[in-house]
């Protein structure tokens, strides 16, 4: 399937997974939902520290390696696919061959990201995993930060979350407001996207062109064509 298409298929199966979730008590203990051991209890009044910072280094041990396929020539093949397929199907590369890939690799990150987030919470359930807070949200934190790009995803996380938590803390200083503070936090996200894609669609950091060739025997090519040309 092409991409709006298979898109939509993995939202309808992940929609379809935690209904079958809530309602299969046997999985994961249905809309209850299952206790998970704290494998840090042992840290006593220590574990918020220690555990955020591990999950720091956790995800700078994962930026540290989509970095290094950032750079690798699969990711220039998915960038290629990701603009057009057709022509990336007439260089000879096997779409659903790559496409599944990046499934898999996605499907990694995320599974360790569930897993540490399980853990850290000491719970798992379908009804805490809704599908606004962990699909649609993420993907405006990715459009904000600038698609394509590490450190711009990381930006508009940054961003996304901290006018989230500032809303939540000063939600007292707008009881002014017509209308329920909890909706504030989704008209002002809302109206920043909307501004992003109008005013600058590749988000706050703009994606890199790939480079096949390092940037100074690039720099040496070009100096040599303009000496022939003239």
């Amino acid at each position: 399937m092409r991409s709006d298409y298979l898109a939509i298929t993995l939202l309808a199966l992940g929609e379809i997974l935690s209904i079958i979730g809530q309602n299969y008590d046997p999985l994961v203990g249905g809309v209850i939902g299952i206790l998970v051991p704290d494998a840090w209890s042992w840290l006593g009044g220590n574990r918020f520290t220690v555990v955020s910072l591990m999950l720091i280094l956790v995800a700078i041990g994962i930026l540290f390696i989509l970095e290094l396929i950032a750079r690798s020539p699969i990711s220039r093949t998915f960038r290629a696919i990701r603009d057009n397929e057709v022509a990336a199907m007439a260089m000879g590369k096997d779409i659903t061959k790559y496409r599944m890939e990046a499934l898999v690799i996605g499907s990694m990150i995320c599974s360790l990201g569930g897993a540490l987030y399980a853990f850290y919470v000491c719970y798992v359930g379908p009804a805490a995993y809704g599908r606004l807070e962990w699909t649609f949200l993420p993907w405006l934190m990715v459009i904000l930060g600038g698609m394509g790009n590490n450190f711009g995803v990381m930006l508009g996380t940054f961003i996304f979350i901290a006018l989230q938590k500032l809303i939540v803390f000063y939600k007292h200083a707008f009881a002014f407001l017509p209308f329920d503070v909890v909706w504030l936090e989704y008209l002002l996200l809302g109206s920043i996207i909307i501004i992003i894609l109008i005013f600058r669609p590749s988000g706050l950091i703009k994606e890199k062109p790939s480079q096949t060739i390092p940037k100074t025997r690039l720099e040496e090519i070009v100096r040599g064509s303009s000496k022939e040309y003239n």
